[in-house]
């Protein structure tokens, strides 16, 4: 087949899947179809009839157009999938049978491994012009409209259901946290379907380890589980577990990645799921996906905005406001903390000498070398060029000089390797000032340990000073300007 033929027979499929997703579908959505796939088909070749079946919940394709000589009419037939070639119940391929002295062409509507409905066509001449790439697209095409139909077509409650699923897929669009989404998800799953509980896993990058699980029942918000629970399935799939009432499970795909899992259930009432909600919750599934991955993406955004190009450290706006949030949290705990300024010592020399990429290569390692010196609640920031600042809540003053003498002791033995293979050795000079008793603010902790780390530069360089060793405190003039004393 043609790229031009297949690109046909792709936009033919779309536009009867547009027609499909009409906002009130009826029986004249159906007719409006039928009429668009004859226009379609019949421009390929002289289709004599075809039909079109959808699926039913109890497991039937029951007929629900049937256009004959460019007449449209409504089907009456039923048939189950069970009783249909493997081929056709697994959607894989169109089915083809010579009978009746004409050739009919049975065209699975399928879409990820699922059989919305089938499309049979006949045909009195072989039907070359509908080659089985062709009927394919064409059917995956449909399935994705019927898949929509087929929803919106449900009882009325259902249609309430689909019409608050709209509400949630606006919530979710404006969601910009994950945790906005996954609370999100369990709250509707419950208060929408009905469900006694429900329950977010997410996962780690290989899909497997559980991260983090929220849940909600019935009457309850969301909350995040204070000790992570093992999921109940281990599936890639989305599967009704019969021994559980009501229960489903249903993973949340990225491609190929599995980021999370939602998992139902009415365990307390003890009744069966409502019909259809496993397709909604796919649907609920790969909304949820889509604002998972734009959350994701905003976070890491976000964070690469906060951080340093070359070393990944903090910037120095993002270190000063997140060290002001930890200085008021400090002052209502009446807890220390230290601030450590750091600065290569002869770095320019390296640059000179070796060429910036050196110097580059020689500041990216500091940073490494920080940064494994630090707790997770320590912040690590770049002020410029090869001078560093780090913000330790809760560090003693006694800590610090331990800290600080320890970091001047791991860069001087650390074997600095250059792009071009040859190794350096280098020193660090540090200064440190300690909350309160040195500074109050970030603005005075700074000042204060730039002050240090001067003195730790002019007596001799690979050395760590504190501010309040050498009396240096920060006070104010009358006229509030800064001063040391």
């Amino acid at each position: 087949m043609t790229q031009q033929a297949w690109t046909a027979f792709w936009q033919d499929g779309f536009a009867a899947a547009h027609i499909l997703f009409d906002r009130s579908p009826s029986e004249g959505t159906l007719f409006r179809l039928a009429t668009h796939l004859w226009a379609s088909l019949s421009r390929h070749g002289p289709v004599r009839r075809f039909s079109l079946y959808v699926r039913t919940h109890e497991g039937e394709l029951r007929e629900v157009v049937l256009v004959e000589d460019g007449q449209v009419i409504v089907g009456d037939e039923v048939m189950r999938l069970s009783q249909l070639p493997e081929t056709l119940r697994q959607g894989t391929r169109p089915w083809r049978v010579y009978r009746g002295r004409q050739y009919e062409t049975w065209v699975p509507c399928s879409h990820a491994g699922e059989v919305f409905g089938m499309l049979v066509l006949a045909t009195e001449a072989e039907p070359l012009f509908l080659p089985d790439e062709g009927m394919t697209c064409l059917g995956e095409a449909l399935a994705i409209g019927l898949r929509h139909y087929l929803a919106m077509a449900l009882e009325k409650g259902r249609r309430h259901l689909l019409e608050s699923l709209t509400k949630l897929s606006h919530r979710l669009a404006e969601a910009t946290s994950e945790q906005e989404i996954v609370s999100a998800v369990v709250e509707m799953a419950v208060r929408l379907l009905g469900f006694d509980r429900a329950v977010l896993f997410l996962f780690e990058e290989n899909g497997i380890l559980v991260r983090d699980a929220v849940y909600a029942r019935t009457g309850r918000q969301a909350e995040r589980f204070a000790r992570l629970p093992a999921p109940p399935v281990d599936s890639w799939e989305p599967v009704a577990v019969e021994e559980v009432p009501g229960g489903m499970w249903v993973p949340l795909l990225a491609g190929s990645r599995r980021i999370a899992a939602l998992w139902v259930d009415n365990l307390y009432s003890q009744e069966p799921a409502p019909p259809g909600a496993l397709s909604v919750l796919v649907d609920l599934g790969r909304q949820a996906v889509v604002a998972l991955e734009r959350a994701q993406l905003i976070e890491k955004l976000n964070v690469r905005a906060h951080l340093d190009d070359l070393t990944g450290v903090h910037r120095v706006k993002y270190f000063y406001e997140q060290v002001e949030q930890w200085l008021a949290y400090l002052e209502r705990e009446n807890r220390p903390a230290a601030t450590v300024l750091c600065d290569l010592d002869h770095f320019k020399q390296v640059n000179d000498t070796y060429g910036h990429p050196a110097g580059d290569a020689v500041l990216v390692q500091v940073a490494i070398i920080l940064k494994s010196q630090c707790r997770a609640s320590d912040i690590v920031g770049r002020i410029g060029g090869d001078e560093f600042v780090l913000f330790l809540p809760g560090c003693s003053m006694a800590a610090a000089k331990v800290f600080a003498e320890r970091l001047t002791e791991t860069v001087a033995q650390h074997p600095f390797r250059l792009p071009d293979g040859r190794v350096l050795a280098l020193s660090l000079s540090v200064g440190t000032a300690v909350y309160p008793d040195d500074g109050r603010t970030v603005q005075e902790l700074i000042h204060l340990a730039d002050r240090a780390l001067y003195v730790s530069k002019r007596t001799g360089r690979n050395r760590a000073s504190m501010a309040s060793s050498m009396g240096m405190r920060f006070e104010p003039f009358g006229d509030g300007t800064p001063c040391d004393i």
